[in-house]
This record gives structure tokens, sequence and C-alpha cells, in this order.
């Protein structure tokens, strides 16, 4: 059956659209939804499942130990952290590509050295050992610097080659042990990173450097995420961090934009029983 409207006019501006949703998470140009909530508490993963219906699953790297099951995620095995390896190319060929992560970071604080790194690359030597130190060259990092109070998190870029300074970004979250929601965004063809957390404001950074690293052609591996330990020391704490969620668009943001994606995976998040600030 076909219904006929004469004269109406469905281009008007004020009209909304239509958002086609995957698990709680909008589905264009979603390339990875890692969302933990299969097995039972204390299981060991070696498998992320992918949710987006991509079939991007992500496995523990080789020689790492495999994330402990939570009621609310997965957490660290150790002060080492974790590290699941997606088949994602972290220089895709658009050359756009954002990560948005949810967890908590479980470190001491004013620790020298104390750092946790979220989203990396696969291709980096020092990573095939997990008592290493990971500065995860060359690539920018999104990391949570534990060495102050409170910590943050950061985009970080070891000498500074593609970003053009080591660090991007020096705001929130509010302190330790806190849930929340930071995400990485390169947009090579604008030349440019992006820090997303969700309550804070957006903090980038343009150089020529990052359009030539992140080109569309050039193998810089796949998009790894953990948390796993960025530096030679080591936190006391045996779990350095929990992971909720993650969520990989192959697309840039807007301040505005990243804000509502973010709320989106907290709400998801939410549905366990994580409660934000």
């Amino acid at each position: 059956m076909i219904l006929q409207i004469p004269a109406a006019d469905f281009g008007a501006a004020a009209l909304g659209g239509i958002t086609r949703v995957v698990n709680g998470m909008p589905a264009t140009n979603l390339l990875g939804l890692y969302l933990f909530e299969d097995g039972a508490v204390d299981d060991e993963i070696a498998i992320a499942v992918d949710s987006s219906g991509n079939g991007n699953h992500a496995l523990t790297r080789s020689g790492w130990p495999n994330a402990v099951k939570t009621a609310y995620g997965v957490k660290t095995p150790d002060n080492n952290g974790l590290c699941f390896v997606t088949p994602i190319p972290l220089n895709p060929a658009g050359q756009q590509l954002t990560a948005f992560v949810c967890g908590v970071n479980y470190l001491e604080g004013n620790s020298s050295g104390d750092y946790n790194n979220w989203i990396g690359q696969s291709v980096t030597a020092d990573m095939d050992t997990p008592g290493a130190t990971h500065p995860n060259d060359d690539a920018v990092v999104l990391n949570y610097d534990g060495t102050g109070t409170p910590g943050h998190y950061q985009l970080y870029d070891n000498g500074g080659t593609i970003q053009g300074a080591a660090t991007t970004g020096s705001a929130g979250p509010v302190t330790y042990d806190q849930n929340g929601v930071a995400g990485i965004d390169v947009d090579a063809v604008a030349g440019s990173v992006k820090l997303h957390q969700l309550g804070f404001a957006m903090a980038s950074r343009s150089a020529a450097s990052i359009s030539t690293f992140y080109d569309g052609s050039t193998d810089r591996g796949f998009l790894s995420f953990g948390p796993w330990s960025h530096g030679s020391t080591r936190s006391v704490n045996d779990v350095i961090g929990e992971t909720y969620a993650v969520a990989i668009y192959g697309r840039t943001f807007s301040e505005t934009e990243a804000q509502t994606y973010m709320q989106y995976l907290a709400d998801r998040v939410a549905l366990r029983g994580v409660t934000f600030p």
C-alpha cells in the first residue's frame, strides 16, 4: 500500500531525521564496537567481540595475558595492563579515525612515570613484551597521566614529531577512580588531532605533519586499545584500569557531536550499574 500526501515537503530543515543505531551507538561510519557484555565474572577474555556487526573482533595481543571479566566490563590482569588489537587500520584510506573509550583509571596518583595508554598502535616492537617501556612510537596515543593530582587524559606524541608537541590536553576527569569517557580524533584531511572528554571542553592541535603521518596509504599497523602501562615504572596497583566499552568510527567529530556520542556510550554502560560524575 502506498500513501500519498499532496503538497507534503519533507525537506524542511525543521524536521528531524532518523538515526540508525547498533547496540545504542549510531551506525553510520561505525567500524567497531566493543561492549564486553559476554562471559561470567572472573572469566579470562581473549576476544573482544565486535558488536557493530562488522566482524572486527579484537584479540589479546600475542604474549600478553588475557583481560579479566568484571560485572561492568574487563579489568587489567596485572599492573602491566591489557592490550587488544583490532583489525582496524590506524591509518585508514579516508584519513579520519575516532576512538571513544569508556572506563576508569585505578592509578594511585602523584607517581612519577605512571601513565595508562588507552588507544595506540600495534606495530611497535616494545609492545611485544608486557613488562617493557611502552612509548608506543610512533603514533599519537590517547593516554591518562597519573603523575599528578588530579590525573588527566591527554594525546601523547613521543618526541612531538607528529602533532608538533609532546602532549595535547590537560583538563579532566575530576579525579582518579572516577568513571569517564574520552576519545582521540584524528582528522588528517584537516591536519588536526582532537581530545574529546565527556563533560569537558575539547582540546585540539593542528600540524602539517599530522597529514603526512596519517596519509591514508602507509601501513601504520592496527588500532590497539587497553589500558596498558606506558612508562618503565609500574603502578603499585595490580588493577590499573577497567574498560567498559570502546567505539571506533571512520570519521571526525565536532565538539558537540562528540559529546553526544560519548553520552550514548555512557548510557549503554550505565545499564550495567556504572555511574558517572
